[in-house]
């Protein structure tokens, strides 16, 4: 069973590599075409690493990650949930790294899925889930508002369905992950010479999924 979960994994790497092109057009963005073949298979026919960066990463984690979540919690709802939430976050990954982008098409569902999700099953929970979106939209908006151009109004958006996700005070934790790694990657850029903007939402989906995972602040 764990090879099988390794496959569906390395399938939805290389499906949200196709689908972080298709999305954006479906949006009205203009996207280009990249080539349909899996990474793996291009690295192999001898494209260079540059080429195929981050197609591979995001089939090799893939697989890696679906693996991990069968040997914790094999076929279970938290597997389910789990590898639904890094889906998600691995798509609005790719887009903002090739469009510089987080689209409302995106976010939008997700709320109202979220939001669903507590009404049915955790209506109890939905007050923290409340104080954890206004905590991140706050604090992201008090961001963009002293320092202009650090942060894109999709990426505040992405902070507050995350902040609604995981409720108060759970969020601390992935703002935590998501903001210092996003320090450490434009310092790391600007030590290189690189002063263009980085694209934020990955750094925000790694704490995400970092805090969906393993969580200190959970009560």
């Amino acid at each position: 069973m764990i090879g099988l979960m390794i496959l569906i994994g390395w399938i939805v790497g290389w499906a949200m590599g196709r689908a972080a092109d298709a999305v954006p057009r479906l949006a009205g963005k203009p996207a280009r075409s990249s080539d349909a073949r899996p990474a793996v298979w291009r690295l192999l026919r001898g494209e260079g690493w540059r080429e195929v960066r981050i197609g591979l990463l995001a089939e090799i984690g893939s697989a890696v990650f679906f693996g991990i979540l069968h040997l914790r919690y094999g076929q279970t709802t938290p597997t389910l949930i789990l590898g639904s939430a890094y889906t998600f976050l691995l798509l609005v990954t790719l887009i903002d790294l090739r469009y510089r982008l987080v689209l409302n098409i995106m976010v939008y569902p997700a709320l109202l899925v979220v939001l669903a999700a507590y009404a049915l099953v955790l209506p109890g929970a939905l007050p923290m889930a409340l104080v954890g979106a206004g905590f991140a939209l706050a604090t992201f908006l008090l961001t963009a508002w002293l320092m202009p151009g650090g942060v894109g109004g999709g990426d505040i958006k992405l902070a507050a369905l995350i902040g609604f996700t995981l409720g108060f005070p759970q969020l601390i934790w992935a703002l935590l992950i998501g903001t210092g790694s996003g320090a450490l990657a434009a310092v790391w850029l600007l030590l290189r010479g690189r002063k263009a903007p980085i694209a934020y939402a990955p750094y925000l989906c790694l704490g995400a999924l970092i805090a969906l995972l393993y969580n200190p602040f959970a009560r």
